[in-house]
């Protein structure tokens, strides 16, 4: 698991904890809460397929590393979604497993791009899934409320 994958679900499960702790349920475990996405590197014509539960975040954190990435679809659902994706296009990886680096990216293909066309088809703008991929952010104001900070 690469480091920033690890510090998402990190993220996550200390979010689920300080919510226990409090006394209150955690976020709904249904495939909604997550999503797969794609995104599309311009410059190396590369498309990454990850998961997040925190969208906005996950995009950020990317595009430390490249700046011209663009998203550009999302699906609903985890890890096991995700992992299903990788083996439907694994013919395209870019890296091959045991040869190290990133190994999320694929080449943009024409049946991965047409692919990706169904899924922003089917689900609408990916940005919209922004606002239920967002439960860190609450509970973090929870946390602070509870502390007497604010924000």
């Amino acid at each position: 698991m690469c480091s920033l994958h690890f510090n998402e679900l990190n993220d996550y499960f200390l979010s689920r904890y300080l919510l226990q702790r409090q006394g209150e349920k955690p976020c709904s475990e249904s495939p909604s809460t997550s999503v797969v996405y794609y995104i599309g590197d311009p410059p190396t014509q590369h498309v990454k397929i990850g998961t997040t539960i925190d969208l906005t975040r996950r995009f950020s954190r990317l595009r430390i590393n490249r700046p011209g990435i663009k998203l550009l679809a999302v699906e609903p659902g985890d890890h096991r979604l995700e992992a299903r994706r990788h083996r439907q296009f694994e013919h395209l990886r870019v890296v091959k497993r045991g040869q190290g680096g990133e190994i999320e990216w694929f080449r943009k293909a024409p049946e991965l791009m047409e692919f990706i066309g169904g899924r922003r088809f089917k689900h609408g703008d990916p940005w919209q899934h922004e606002a239920v991929l967002r439960p860190r952010e609450t509970v973090l104001r929870k946390v602070q409320a509870a502390a007497g900070g604010s924000k």
